[in-house]
């Protein structure tokens, strides 16, 4: 999403399927700030983040780099 200058990603969901005995675990977390940068510019993490989806499913990231419009020459700003 955008707000004014800035860029964020308000709502991430996962569906995780685990084969053999099968089961399915879902998630969703909205509402919420992550990853904000301005225009132009990325986002990045090298450090983990952990985000709690559902009470069974927990997307971890580490090592990230986002940006959303704005690239030069294939590089992240």
């Amino acid at each position: 999403l955008q707000d004014e200058n800035s860029y964020y990603i308000s709502e991430v969901r996962a569906c995780l399927t685990v084969a053999n005995p099968e089961k399915i675990y879902q998630g969703m977390k909205s509402s919420v700030v992550m990853f904000e940068t301005v225009v132009g510019h990325s986002f990045k993490c090298v450090s983990e983040q952990s985000i709690q989806l559902s009470t069974h499913l927990q997307l971890k990231t580490m090592n990230v780099q986002y940006q959303a419009f704005d690239f030069e020459d294939d590089h992240f700003g």
